[in-house]
């Protein structure tokens, strides 16, 4: 687990790649800090604190584009100059020296026995291990489902992970779905039974071996749907770097989610909270949907927009990668 860290409340910096965010309940903060932090009630109704990582913590590179927490704790960071790992104290590089890429576009995910996977145009990595020779998309390209399989979106298809009898990794392609001219696959969203993956300019779900399509007959237009994520109401949402769609539970179709929002850097990326609410990391801050509509904390919350990325670990902090 992560080791904690006292304090909070710290002042902001305008060169700092990443901050955690706490709740301050009116009286001095005791605690360990990774203990108590949360989003929890409308921003806009709390006060907050904020722990900001930057050069002194050893996160030498302050474009944060990628956040992932693995089953023991872990938070691994994608910047520009290498991935990161936090211990709870200090971030540690893996970069060129370890055979990861340089690079600042990364998906970072898990595989069935717990080993971290970074995935990128320029293959398939486990850090510390050897490289693979596959070229993975760099937004949301690796999607571990929580029981025996780790799907990754490669240029050559779908492929999925399992461990063989001995323990080891393999890996073997999917068949491309009926329909779908290339395989050109992005965004995976891995749940019990299910995957959510784009296909072309269209977005596709596995389920039972069955492959659905789903494209503009079922209200999705096509473009480059690069984020998926699934709110606590059980709205499926889908985006571009711009756009946003929406697919309510039991409905056929998706919608179109009009809320104008200003897409970071990075396009539109998608995470939710504990409460279940949809969070989108924006040029302005951290959109938050409730209650029908978005609302978006920025530099009067404490925050130092853009935003990159965001991710709820599980001992309920929240993490913002900003764009440098």
């Amino acid at each position: 687990m992560l080791k904690g860290l006292s304090g909070c409340a710290l002042p902001l910096r305008t060169a700092l790649g990443l901050c955690c965010a706490s709740r301050l309940i009116g009286r001095a903060l005791r605690v360990p800090l990774l203990a108590v932090l949360a989003l929890l009630p409308a921003l806009h109704a709390q006060q907050y604190g904020f722990q900001n990582y930057g050069v002194e913590q050893g996160l030498t590179n302050l474009a944060v584009s990628t956040l992932f927490q693995d089953r023991t704790g872990f938070l691994w960071v994608g910047t520009g100059s290498g991935v990161f790992r936090f211990d709870g104290q200090r971030f540690y590089r893996f970069g060129p020296d370890e055979g990861l890429p340089r690079t600042l576009a990364v998906s970072i995910g898990e595989a069935p026995d717990g080993s971290v996977l970074v995935g990128s145009p320029a293959g398939l990595f486990v850090p510390l291990k050897l490289p693979g020779a596959i070229a993975v998309n760099p937004r949301q390209g690796v999607a571990f489902d929580g029981d025996e399989r780790t799907y990754v979106a490669t240029d050559k298809g779908l492929a999925v992970l399992t461990l063989a009898a001995d323990a080891a990794l393999q890996v073997r392609l999917l068949p491309v779905p009926a329909g779908v001219k290339q395989p050109l696959f992005a965004a995976l969203f891995a749940g019990p039974g299910v995957l959510w993956f784009r296909c072309d300019q269209a977005l596709c779900r596995l389920e039972r071996d069955t492959v659905t399509t789903f494209a503009e007959p079922q209200g999705l237009p096509p473009s480059d749907w690069n984020t998926i994520a699934l709110d606590g109401p059980g709205d499926l949402w889908v985006a571009s770097r711009r756009e946003l769609a929406v697919r309510h539970p039991g409905a056929k179709r998706f919608e179109l989610a009009t809320s104008a929002l200003p897409a970071g850097p990075l396009g539109l990326a998608l995470s939710v909270d504990r409460q279940g609410r949809l969070l989108v990391p924006v040029s302005t801050g951290l959109a938050i949907h409730e209650d029908g509509r978005f609302r978006i904390a920025g530099q009067k919350a404490g925050l130092s927009p853009p935003v990159n990325s965001v991710l709820l670990d599980r001992e309920g902090s929240l993490w913002l990668g900003y764009a440098g």
